[in-house]
């Protein structure tokens, strides 16, 4: 039986950003998390369970950005790790804490709340510039320009609102210090792109598996998606 893959994106994207990716990993079996009906922070985990709960077996969870924040939680829940049987992670690009006041950790929580109030107002507007910033150093003309050009996304208004919210008021540190604790920790592979404007490199330590840089940018799946399909394929063998 394959393996099963279950893909989070991050906030204001949609499912689409993992097309390339899973197109190019035809020996898994790859479920995709969608987003569109959730319009505060607990609908975002009863998505993730439900879609645990809808296939049994054993899974990876690959997480990215926002997504792997949500990832993170589901696999700190020692409880919910055993019952759903989750025996591997991937977290691309993402982070304990969103906010932080040192910008070369995270955003300071005044811009983030800026930007809430911005998507309010004109929703199109902030996206496409939230997509600028994350698909900047896209080495692909065509995929940078597939994804800023347009606000297309799986999220709906609230959903957005709750998203920034979430990254407002999240952190996994204390959680995250007390599952490397644990002897019963699952391998995680954490993959980050160098220079990373939106969440900064960590300097995070990784107990029961490993770090790695890709590329550039918040999108290091697109940015060197060869490197990042052979890095998937390794670790899920």
């Amino acid at each position: 039986m394959s393996k099963k893959c279950m893909w989070i994106y991050g906030w204001a994207m949609s499912t689409q950003i993992w097309s390339e990716v899973i197109e190019n990993l035809p020996d898994f079996e790859h479920h995709l998390v969608n987003f569109s009906e959730c319009n505060e922070i607990n609908d975002f985990y009863k998505v993730i369970e439900n879609k645990l709960k809808a296939t049994p077996g054993e899974w990876t969870l690959i997480g990215w950005s926002l997504g792997g924040m949500l990832a993170l939680e589901t696999i700190f829940d020692q409880k919910k790790r055993e019952q759903y049987r989750i025996k591997s992670m991937i977290i691309i690009s993402s982070t304990l804490k969103f906010v932080s006041q040192d910008r070369s950790k995270g955003w300071p929580q005044r811009i983030v709340q800026r930007m809430k109030t911005q998507l309010l107002a004109q929703p199109e507007q902030t996206i496409k510039q939230f997509k600028k910033l994350v698909f900047q150093s896209t080495d692909y003309p065509k995929l940078r320009g597939l994804f800023t050009q347009n606000a297309e996304t799986d999220f709906n208004l609230n959903g957005l609102e709750a998203g920034l919210d979430y990254l407002m008021t999240t952190d996994l540190s204390s959680s995250w210090n007390q599952f490397c604790e644990d002897k019963n920790t699952i391998p995680i592979l954490w993959i980050h792109g160098e220079n990373d404007v939106v969440c900064p490199l960590s300097p995070l330590s990784i107990t029961n598996g490993e770090k790695i840089i890709v590329g550039e940018g918040h999108a290091p799946f697109l940015f060197d998606t060869e490197k990042f399909i052979c890095l998937t394929k390794k670790f899920l063998k």
